[in-house]
């Protein structure tokens, strides 16, 4: 095991933020660094070196909109919860719920701040209604009285040829964040790095899509303050498109 295998498997938030640096290094081949060369960097999250010998410092920031993101949560973990318990079919409501379902896709709306922990509490009941209901039963009735401070409502959908079923629960909305670019990087800025070093700052959006107004917001924002002494270049990155948005200057 060598030095960069030990120090990522030591630390959670490098292990977490490295293939993000990495996809977006391959979005800037322009940059040329060499890929074996990235490792943690000292003071700073992450440094490489080009093909040239160049040595790049550089400190990484998600974008996110903490309350925002902790209203995700259940839209990313509740289908997992649900889907897992279904696939092993460990008990007799999963199995008849394979069999009666079949073929379908099912769309669960939760009530407002109903979580996992409160989703996990019910699943039993939950699984024991939909096994003994007909599925157009369901899409037209509300759920038992137990479940409703949880799950609002249930839309079993067919959709003939696909292959088992599945939950999904649907945002009701779209998901973005845009103010929170501005803050996110002022707070950088704000924190004391090496200085002289070349820093650029990488701000990226990973687990939230940016708002089509989040570049403008913060060029305006970078045009007050740059050059600084602590970054020589800010980038903002959108990981889930895998495309760079701001390379500033």
């Amino acid at each position: 095991m060598n030095e960069l295998t030990k120090v990522t498997t030591a630390d959670p938030h490098w292990q977490r933020e490295l293939p993000i640096f990495t996809r977006f290094l391959a979005c800037v081949p322009d940059l040329g660094v060499r890929a074996d060369s990235i490792r943690r960097g000292t003071g700073f999250d992450a440094a490489c070196t080009t093909d040239a010998g160049a040595e790049l410092a550089f400190e990484l920031t998600e974008i996110t909109d903490q309350p925002l993101a902790a209203a995700m949560t259940p839209l990313l973990e509740v289908p997992v919860l649900l889907n897992d318990r279904l696939r092993a079919g460990a008990d007799s409501d999963s199995r008849a719920i394979q069999q009666r379902y079949a073929h379908h896709d099912i769309a669960v709306t939760l009530c407002p701040g109903a979580g996992v922990r409160a989703v996990r509490r019910v699943v039993p009941r939950f699984f024991a209604w939909l096994a003994a209901s007909d599925p157009r039963v369901v899409a037209a009735s509300e759920p038992p009285v137990e479940l409703r401070h949880v799950i609002r409502r249930v839309d079993p959908r067919y959709v003939p040829g696909i292959s088992g079923l599945c939950f999904h629960v649907p945002a009701g909305r779209a998901i973005w964040i845009g103010e929170e670019s501005v803050a996110t990087i002022r707070a950088k800025f704000e924190k004391d790095y090496p200085r002289g070093i070349g820093l650029q700052l990488l701000a990226y959006f990973h687990r939230q899509p940016a708002r089509p107004d989040a570049v403008a917001n913060v060029c305006a924002f970078l045009d007050s303050v740059m050059p600084d002494e602590s970054f020589e270049r800010v980038w903002i990155y959108d990981d889930p498109e895998r495309r760079v948005l701001l390379r500033h200057p």
